[in-house]
Parts: C-alpha cells; structure tokens; sequence
C-alpha cells in the first residue's frame, strides 16, 4: 500500500476538539486530555497520527523473533507485538536547527 493511501489523523480532527469549549485552565486540561485520549484511540485503530505536522506516530507489529543465547543454554523467542513508530518531519528538523543558531 502506497504511503499516501494509509489512514491518517490530522489537524482537522484536533482544530474540531479545540472548538468544542472556550479556553480556560480547567477547559485547557479538558482539550489535553480530548487530544491524548484522540491519539491513543487512534493508533489502536490503525491510524497514523500527524501532532501538528512536526512529528507522525504509528502503531506497527513487530514480527516474532528469536534472539540467540550467548551462552548457549537455550534461544529467547520474543512473540509478535505492537510498538510505536515516530519519525520527524523535515520542517520541524529546519526550524529546530534555526532555532538553536545552526
């Protein structure tokens, strides 16, 4: 499956949590708490989450594998898993080195 065929969360989603309440500090909490409960849900069904075009999150398997034993008493198999996959996008890298004199 090509890359831009992969099911994505993107700012539109979390503008539409923002806009639900005014800002306050208790409506703040309200609006981090909508938005990290957005992403967890979201990558447990499958999506790949874009956090403000600076950094794109997705839950990936890690296939089963069997890690040698050094000292020959046996192989370790560690079972199939899902982790987390981040990767930064280029424009948060340019502004990152313009921000620290780079």
């Amino acid at each position: 499956m090509p890359s831009t065929a992969k099911k994505k969360i993107n700012k539109i989603e979390l503008v539409d949590i923002i806009r639900e309440v005014f800002v306050t500090k208790e409506d703040a909490e309200y609006i981090y708490d909508k938005i990290h409960d957005k992403v967890i849900e979201s990558l447990l069904d499958g999506y790949d989450v874009n956090l403000f075009g600076c950094v794109a999150i997705e839950a990936v398997e890690q296939k089963e594998r069997v890690v040698p034993n050094a000292f020959g008493k046996g192989d370790m198999v560690l079972p199939s898993r899902l982790v987390l996959k981040s990767r930064v996008y280029p424009t948060l890298i340019k502004e990152w080195d313009i921000v620290n004199g780079k």
